[in-house]
């Protein structure tokens, strides 16, 4: 029967490395939404300019007002959402080498098979270790994405609030 406390190592090593693996995921998902609100931001500030430049649009107060609070947000927006896909370097996995310094050091101990038996936990902890400042390095950086993210969202939320506001402004012929 396997030592109970090996089982238990083994047990947490494995949770790191699924938990960077969706961490990974959520890394990735992060920067496919920055791209889509970069995209819908950038097209509701081409819609403004086309706004700014027809004819009919009237230069009351209320709608400058809007076109200016709508073209300041929306490219706030696009500045956020390029942030969040800015490229860094975040933590990879815990290099082989690593691994192999752990195993070369409990090598070195020359033990005996029940003493090497008694070690090996500490084997896997000394990994599981690595792994959590993998992790907990990764999940700063996505924390950190998902902040900006939130706020390139609110801020394409406003800015298309206000564009929305100028349309049925526009409709209704109030100024």
């Amino acid at each position: 029967m396997p030592d109970i406390r090996v089982c238990l190592e083994k047990e947490a090593l494995e949770a790191y490395k699924e938990e960077y693996k969706d961490l990974l995921a959520s890394f990735q998902g992060i920067d496919t939404k920055a791209q889509a609100v970069g995209a819908i931001a950038g097209i509701f500030i081409s819609g403004l300019f086309a706004f700014l430049n027809s004819s009919s649009f009237a230069r009351t107060t209320l709608a400058v007002l809007l076109l200016l609070v709508g073209i300041i947000v929306l490219i706030g927006s696009v500045l956020l959402a390029i942030l969040v896909l800015r490229v860094r370097d975040t933590a990879g996995v815990p290099p082989g080498q690593h691994t192999g310094q752990i195993l070369d050091d409990l090598l070195a101990l020359k033990l005996e098979d029940n003493d090497l038996k008694t070690a090996l936990p500490g084997f896997y902890g000394d990994k599981s270790r690595a792994w959590s400042g993998c992790v907990d390095a990764v999940r700063i950086d996505v924390d950190k994405k998902a902040d900006f993210l939130w706020g390139a969202q609110l801020m394409l939320a406003f800015g298309v609030s206000c564009v929305a506001l100028m349309t049925i402004f526009k409709l209704l012929e109030v100024g």
